[in-house]
């Protein structure tokens, strides 16, 4: 089995503080790892990977068996670090829950800025992450279960929802508590990799040389249908007339009937243990 991101193997050989965190607050299927391995490549903006999926956690957890989980991640920081003392985490909202609370997860961060990473097209990142959540292959070349992804169109709503309240988590808890943010969006960060690493760099103070940055063929891209989708088309003609999506009460309101928001919550919870590796 590959070493995961908090193995030991993955230390640098170098000791620095902390200056800079960079969290990639994504949500998943918005081309974040394209951008992870386009930021590493500057050796500038620190070694970017899902370091707080259930798999990394347990990793984590093993390797210092005496730490609680902030303990264990700050000596996970200090050996991730790139030279010049910036740390970056990919972090989906789901799995930043694992920290306990907003306020936890922040300060695991040291000076933190927050790059909120998502999708224009919406509907086509809730299909690719209802294939990948079937077939268990997150990026292009790499192995997974084996399966075939079929339709299913629950499915797909369910990751349409997902991929929505996620994003929308990250905005308001970072608008919630006037966190400055940027955001890039997966296409624009597709069109023009080298735009968007040095946005990223700029919002955390790092000066990048154009010699620093290395993106050709960073990432293989996997389901290239767009438009054209056999599933995209099947679902948008069986979506129906109905409203499908719930918004909280507005305040003062009479609260709305709990059982469907109940179903609906517990399926999001279901999916997220899903997708989290």
């Amino acid at each position: 089995m590959a070493a995961g991101p908090a193995h030991s193997s993955h230390d640098v050989e170098w000791s620095a503080p902390v200056e800079r965190s960079i969290v990639l607050a994504s949500t998943p299927r918005c081309g974040s790892s394209l951008l992870s391995t386009a930021m590493r490549r500057t050796r500038k903006l620190g070694r970017p990977f899902e370091f707080c999926g259930r798999d990394a956690l347990r990793e984590l957890r093993a390797r210092f068996p005496d730490q609680d989980l902030a303990g264990a991640f700050a000596e996970l920081v200090k050996r991730r670090i790139s030279r010049n003392g910036v740390f970056c985490n990919k972090l989906h909202f789901h799995d930043a829950l694992a920290f306990g609370d907003f306020d936890a997860m922040r300060a695991a961060h040291p000076n933190p800025v927050f790059v909120l990473l998502t999708r224009d097209d919406q509907l086509g990142q809730a299909l690719s992450l209802a294939r990948a959540v079937q077939t268990h292959q997150w990026q292009a070349g790499l192995q997974g279960n084996g399966r075939e992804a079929v339709y299913d169109a629950d499915l797909i709503e369910g990751c349409l929802r997902f991929v929505v309240a996620t994003a929308s988590a990250w905005r308001f808890e970072l608008a919630k508590r006037d966190l400055p943010w940027i955001e890039l969006e997966h296409e624009r960060t597709a069109a023009d990799l080298p735009a968007a690493v040095r946005r990223v760099a700029a919002a955390a103070g790092v000066a990048l040389d154009d010699d620093d940055i290395k993106t050709e063929a960073a990432l293989q891209r996997q389901n290239t249908l767009g438009r054209e989708d056999p599933w995209r088309i099947r679902f948008v003609a069986e979506a129906g007339a109905a409203w499908g999506f719930e918004i909280p009460t507005v305040p003062g309101a009479a609260p709305p009937p709990r059982r469907r928001g109940a179903r609906v919550a517990d399926a999001l919870r279901r999916l997220a243990d899903r997708i989290s590796p």
